[in-house]
């Protein structure tokens, strides 16, 4: 019951704030993904270095952070 009465006192107070105070917020990808060709070179160089490995796991490099 305090938690509905809680998320009711939450819910009128975000719909009475003035969102013409709100900042636009820039946002940029911080956990960067392994485009499609590295992957590929990295099976590639795999299956070079070691062809007979069964394992099936690629070791993909770690992309650098954004600045």
């Amino acid at each position: 019951m305090l938690y509905h009465v809680q998320s009711q006192y939450l819910i009128a107070e975000i719909e009475k704030s003035d969102k013409l105070k709100l900042k636009k917020a820039d946002t940029q990808e911080k956990n960067l993904l392994p485009s499609k060709e590295m992957i590929e070179l990295v099976k590639q160089t795999d299956e070079q270095t070691n062809p007979n490995d069964a394992c099936g796991q690629y070791a993909l490099p770690i992309p650098q952070a954004l600045p």
